[in-house]
């Protein structure tokens, strides 16, 4: 019986464990682009036809960052602050944040990408 139960809790701990990074997961597609003074709204974008990119998050802690259609590869880590750290191509980050299922990523040139998944 003491297994039984021990081994519930531990399915029950696993199954939360993975639904808790679950939301950062998968293919964010970049919907808004503030670049300095210039920002691009998704409508700007479709009407100039670009495809403005991705991010695709991995499960594995790997991802990729497509930028306009420049891919790099890349790492991400969640900080302590629930924030997440991007790191891609050679020397290239970016800090974003997900709120009510939208992610937000500053680059370190203070370019700010909004994206949905």
């Amino acid at each position: 019986m003491k297994k039984r139960i021990l081994s519930i809790a531990l399915i029950g701990i696993m199954v939360f464990a993975l639904t808790a990074c679950a939301q950062e997961l998968g293919k964010w597609r970049i919907t808004e682009v503030t670049a300095g003074e210039i920002s691009m709204t998704q409508e700007d974008i479709d009407n100039m036809g670009l495809d403005p990119g991705f991010i695709k998050i991995n499960r594995s802690g790997s991802c990729v960052v497509n930028l306009l259609g420049d891919e790099y590869e890349g790492t991400w880590t969640q900080n302590e602050d629930g924030s997440y750290s991007i790191q891609y191509g050679e020397e290239m980050s970016g800090t974003a944040t997900i709120d009510n299922g939208t992610m937000t990523m500053t680059d370190a040139q203070g370019s700010v990408y909004i994206l949905n998944k």
